[in-house]
């Protein structure tokens, strides 16, 4: 689970941190999910290689989409494509809005087609919901978005949310 806060600002993440330690950063947490996934595997005694990635748009705003964030996410693209080949299930992006379909429409250009194919941009929570509980157990999908998951990251998920809602 990936989330956007509403006052983040891609170019002022870069004047304290250069791209190069982003990309590394995103580097970082895809290996480290690689390795949950071999745990995991040898824990069920079944090959996990495929991962499934939710990402929360309720703070995306056309402002977000400006170069440096084009500059960042092409990159992730790229290396993923090239060093995670085949790595990627599916990336659902929920509490998408409308001004959304915009910038999906220039990433998109930079993903081949069978990488198009597995994203699925989603709305209002009744058009999520029954999708993320589809593919999810709900011991996986963290409580602030419906299901029962109340580890660390599904707590931290839940206190960014509820800052946002106060603002």
């Amino acid at each position: 689970y990936k989330y956007m806060g509403k006052k983040t600002k891609f170019s002022s993440i870069l004047e304290k941190c250069p791209l190069d330690s982003l990309l590394r950063f995103h580097i970082h947490t895809t290996e480290n999910t690689l390795y949950c996934m071999g745990a995991q595997s040898r824990k069920l005694k079944r090959n996990m290689e495929k991962m499934r990635v939710v990402v929360d748009c309720s703070g995306f705003y056309v402002g977000l989409f400006g170069k440096a964030a084009i500059r960042f996410l092409s990159n992730v693209a790229s290396l993923d494509q090239k060093h995670y080949i085949e790595r990627l299930e599916s990336v659902f992006v929920i509490n998408a809005p409308w001004s959304l379909t915009f910038a999906w429409n220039v990433v998109r250009k930079w993903l081949d087609d069978r990488t198009r194919e597995k994203v699925q941009i989603m709305g209002k929570p009744k058009e999520w919901k029954p999708v993320l509980e589809k593919y999810f157990d709900r011991d996986q999908i963290p409580y602030c978005y419906g299901g029962e998951n109340r580890g660390p990251s599904a707590r931290a998920f839940a206190v960014a949310l509820e800052a946002e809602e106060e603002k």
